[in-house]
């Protein structure tokens, strides 16, 4: 079985800890529970200051797939 890992980098700029912690900030309270899910729905009507950014259900298949994609690509 792969088991991922992330490491911290000397490189701040690209530290993947720093990107996770950021994106977690910006994750409501009921969504930090460890059974939560990763990809979260973007709330697109989200005032600038509003530091919750994602809403409470997950992203939808097609756009994971979409973002696959890109990924991939």
């Amino acid at each position: 079985m792969f088991e991922p890992k992330v490491h911290t980098s000397n490189n701040k700029s690209r530290c993947p800890v720093k990107f996770y912690k950021a994106f977690r900030s910006h994750r409501s309270v009921a969504m930090l529970e460890p059974d939560a899910p990763f990809y979260l729905a973007i709330n697109h009507r989200r005032k600038p200051n509003d530091k919750v950014w994602y809403l409470d259900r997950p992203l939808g298949m097609n756009e994971i797939g979409k973002f696959l994609k890109d990924a991939l690509c």
